[in-house]
């Protein structure tokens, strides 16, 4: 599974550096590695993880569910 590209794009949005920043935080990493996870989407990467998709999901008010894609 991966990010579906309309979440992937609105990550992409400078209005929402707070998410990078909180995925950072949580994952343990700096802020510049979340810009390049992000462009590269892999299936099961690191945004695929239950920790991240939470932070994604209250940060665009988005259900896990309707994230994801195959």
């Amino acid at each position: 599974m991966k990010l579906k590209r309309e979440i992937i794009e609105r990550l992409r949005c400078r209005d929402n550096r707070h998410i990078k920043v909180l995925l950072a935080e949580a994952l343990d990493v700096s802020v510049s590695s979340i810009p390049r996870w992000i462009y590269a989407n892999e299936s099961n990467g690191k945004l695929t993880t239950v920790k991240a998709l939470k932070i994604i999901s209250e940060g665009l008010g988005v259900p896990v569910d309707e994230m994801l894609v195959e």
